[in-house]
């Protein structure tokens, strides 16, 4: 509205400059006369005309003022331009500039004309901008480089530089834009970036960015790396998840579909991702939806990817680490508890909780000075707090050591413990306590004065044993020696020869028998006494001994009987004959030593048992478990044995003898121990009978026992003592064939003729007893040859096929009778071979029937029994 009043204001004003302008015009000599109308019309045409003249005068003036208006507007557009802008000639001299381009190079506009621009260029991108000056004017198209201004008293400046050549004018205009601080940013963002690479490579992280719409993701080369793999392998999040650990796939996506649905603030999840060296890798995988559509839709979800194998390593290694500790302090031989600053149990281990009778958590609920521990001193008063090893380490902060205590769990039962304490020195944690028990000690300490007198006892054990075995050697030896004197005598009849002799003999055999019982007792010591399992007839044996102890019996006026529980069809028994032969002959052997008269009966029950439990074979009072016998005498003696399992053969041997004071019962089977040892000259033996027995009855698998009764009964006139009863059990194993026909490994010799004269090998290194064997062979030989060495032997049986008789010695210098008779049986298998042994163990018949020996007799030897071997060898 305010326009078309401005116009029509203009126009009215024009309209009345016209005006003005035709009046001062001269008039015009009329031609003709004109209507009015049609002079009107003329007027307002003139009037018109001279408008139109004003206005175009108008025009023209305004055209002049606006082209010095934009003249003078391009001119400070060019001075002040924030760029600077150069005329430049072929050659880069500088034909013209503005203010900023002079300020640029550092100088005044005027100074700077004619100089080669060429000349403010760095010396490294000069090359650039003499190409780019070149390009300019060769080519019809904008040009442009980077280079690096120098002016004097300023910082290099970066510069972009534009410029196209002026057609036909050998000219170009150039525009220099100042990008130092952009390159400067530029730098220091590209520093950034590598200093944020280099701390996400330290750190093992990567970030990454998913378009949940479509599922792409975009992430740094890093993360490609720390799988292995090159970059394009991954364009979308499915390429990743198809690596993931197939136990940790549905974890992964769970975590990424609770946080897009919202339910949770971020995405959070750790797993394991298959890596290109076929390895799994840990990673920790954070993040969070950045970008969301106008209804809150989520479009893209960040985040970072840290490598946590390491750590996991770790936390593995940890976990094995406790496992280890845990195991190791669980398996502590001593009890451990350990307490907070304040003296709460916070840990404690399994010996611990044995010691201390209380499980774990009950002792976690604990302090260590809790008035609930019943702790005792030595003297059974109850034990100070202020003196416990744990308070006082805990209150003084040192080291405790060696306090004993005992723990209280019941009226009766009372653990004593060496207690030692010691500083934690970690923060929070107060004092380490271990326990040790003592209670054995103690029960040892308590024990001293009874350990004392069974150390005296000892000590006149000791006496009584070394002087037994004196007594046992010097005896025998004083026989021997004495009446070997006396049979030198001129005048003696032959009855009294023949008893010296006798005397001699028995003599002998006494002072042998404690030469075996030594030797035995030491190879059961240590350990090589062995079982040697063969068939034998066990009524057989019970008869040979009873005639063997028959006339030494009928001397001292007492009765001897014995008694068979099997019939002897059913006698055969697998076990080890001569160690059952020694235990019933000691136990005879005791019976009449310590019977002066009356009667001594031997003889075995077969009996059925339960499974005896694993405790001390021989009680004081009631030395035996109930024994179940079997129903009567006649079934015992029927062809065949009752159904029954566990069944023994219990031997017995009773006497009617001095007896056993009830506290020696136990004793007298300890080796060098008799019943009573205040008289040592009492009785003869060196005490080592009932010790034998016991273990050979042990190795056989059974028990010996004894019951006994110390007072005497009235019989007639004198008293008679009830006496004892020697009990031992083995196992029955009955032979599979009670009638064995008789076996030997080394093939029977052919009869001889009752008058053939044999020849003899003497295999003996020992002068006397070759001197003895060739006296005892001389009646059955014509030709006897002696050698010294096993060598010797094997090549005297090579070189005499004739042989019959080998008389070998075990114990042989350079090779032993065993080795020496396997390598004869080599080449001779007919030859008698006799082993002679002055060891004498039992298994060593066996152990030289193995060897390949025909037969076996021990040192001393005695001559009736060699005579006999001979005879059954060669003249039955």
């Amino acid at each position: 509205m305010k326009k078309q009043n401005k116009l029509s204001s203009d126009l009215a004003l024009l309209r009345k400059k016209a005006e003005e302008k035709l009046k001062q015009r001269p008039a015009k000599t009329p031609l003709q006369l004109f209507e009015s109308d049609d002079l009107k019309l003329i007027h307002e045409l003139e009037v018109h005309q001279i408008e139109l003249e004003m206005q175009n005068e108008e025009l023209m003036l305004a055209k002049e003022r606006e082209a010095e208006l934009a003249k003078e507007k391009y001119i400070e557009l060019y001075d002040f331009a924030p760029s600077g802008y150069f005329t430049l000639d072929r050659d880069g001299e500088i034909i013209d500039l503005n203010l900023r381009g002079a300020a640029m190079l550092g100088g005044e506009r005027a100074h700077l004309k004619n100089i080669s621009f060429s000349f403010f260029v760095s010396a490294d991108t000069k090359p650039a901008f003499s190409l780019f000056l070149s390009n300019v004017f060769t080519s019809n198209t904008t040009t442009s480089c980077e280079v690096f201004l120098l002016a004097q008293g300023k910082a290099p400046l970066c510069v972009f530089i534009t410029g196209k050549a002026i057609p036909d004018m050998e000219q170009s205009l150039i525009t220099v834009v100042d990008i130092t601080e952009r390159k400067n940013a530029e730098k220091a963002l590209k520093e950034e970036n590598s200093r944020l690479e280099l701390a996400m490579q330290a750190a093992n992280m990567a970030w990454w960015e998913m378009d949940l719409t479509t599922g792409q993701v975009i992430f740094g080369k890093r993360k490609a790396v720390m799988l292995g793999y090159p970059p394009e392998k991954f364009g979308y999040y499915a390429d990743f998840m198809a690596l993931v650990h197939p136990d940790d796939y549905e974890k992964v996506m769970n975590a990424m579909l609770t946080h897009i649905n919202g339910e949770s603030g971020k995405y959070e999840v750790e797993y394991r991702i298959l890596t290109h060296s076929g390895k799994y890798k840990w990673f920790y995988d954070i993040g969070s939806v950045i970008k969301r559509d106008s209804k809150g839709k989520p479009l893209n979800v960040a985040g970072l990817v840290i490598d946590i194998t390491s750590r996991k390593q770790v936390e593995e290694n940890f976990k094995v680490s406790l496992t280890k500790y845990r195991v190791l302090f669980d398996s502590f031989p001593l009890g451990v508890t350990i307490s907070d600053i304040e003296g709460n149990i916070v840990e404690c281990n399994q010996k611990a909780v044995e010691l201390l009778g209380l499980s774990r958590e009950d002792q976690i609920k604990q302090q260590i000075k809790d008035s609930k521990w019943n702790i005792v001193s030595a003297d059974g008063t109850p034990f100070p707090e202020q003196e416990y090893a744990s308070v006082k380490a805990l209150k003084e902060n040192r080291l405790v050591e060696n306090v004993e205590m005992g723990i209280v769990k019941d009226e009766n039962d009372i653990t004593w413990l060496n207690v030692t304490a010691a500083p934690i020195p970690i923060e929070k944690y107060g004092v380490a306590i271990t326990y040790s028990d003592i209670s054995e000690r103690k029960k040892v300490e308590q024990e001293l004065t009874k350990a004392k007198e069974r150390a005296e006892e000892s000590d006149c054990l000791k006496s009584a044993f070394l002087a037994n075995i004196s007594h046992e050697i010097r005896t025998p030896m004083n026989g021997i020696i004495g009446f070997a004197e006396l049979l030198k005598t001129p005048d003696l009849t032959g009855e009294q020869q023949l008893d010296f002799i006798r005397i001699i003999k028995k003599s002998s055999d006494r002072m042998l028998n404690t030469i075996n019982n030594i030797v035995d007792i030491s190879k059961i010591e240590t350990g090589q006494m062995k079982l040697t399992l063969s068939e034998t007839n066990i009524n057989e044996q019970l008869e040979f001994i009873c005639n063997f102890f028959k006339p030494e019996t009928d001397i001292k006026g007492i009765t001897l009987s014995f008694n068979n529980g099997l019939l002897n069809s059913l006698a055969n028994i697998i076990t080890d004959r001569p160690k059952i032969y020694a235990i019933l002959t000691s136990l005879l052997s005791n019976a009449i030593k310590y019977t002066k008269k009356g009667r001594i009966e031997f003889g075995y029950d077969i009996i059925a048992v339960d499974p005896l439990p694993a405790v001390d074979p021989l009680p004081a009072v009631d030395p035996l478990p109930a024994v179940v016998p079997l129903p009567a005498v006649e079934t015992l003696h029927a062809t065949s044995l009752p159904n029954a399992t566990n069944l023994q053969l219990q031997f017995y041997v009773k006497d009617t003898g001095i007896g056993v004071p009830i506290d020696r019962r136990l004793a007298i089977f300890e080796r060098f121990i008799q019943a009573d040892i205040s008289d040592t000259r009492a009785f003869q033996g060196a005490g080592l009978g009932l010790s034998i027995s016991k273990a050979y009855v042990e190795m056989l698998g059974g028990r010996i026992w004894v019951e006994s009764d110390t007072v005497a009964v009235t019989t007639g006139n004198d008293p008679e003592g009830k006496g004892s009863v020697f009990y031992f059990t083995i196992p029955y194993q009955a032979a599979t064939n009670q009638n064995p026909a008789v076996r030997n490994t080394i093939p029977a010799v052919e009869a001889t003729k009752a008058n053939k004269k044999l020849k003899v090998l003497v295999v003996e290194d020992d002068e006397v007893s070759e001197l003895l064997i060739l006296v005892a062979c001389k009646p059955y030989s014509n030709e006897i040859l002696r050698v010294n060495t096993g060598n010797d032997a094997v090549e005297a049986c090579r070189n005499h096929p004739d042989i019959d008789l080998v008389m070998m010695d075990i114990k042989l210098p350079e090779m032993d009778g065993y080795q020496t008779t396997r390598q004869i049986r080599q080449f001779n298998n007919k030859v008698v071979i006799i082993a002679q042994t002055a060891f004498s163990m039992t298994g060593d018949r066996e152990k030289a029937k193995e060897a390949g020996c025909t037969d076996y007799i021990p040192k001393p030897i005695n001559l009736a029994l060699l005579k006999k071997m001979i005879q059954k060898h060669f003249y039955d």
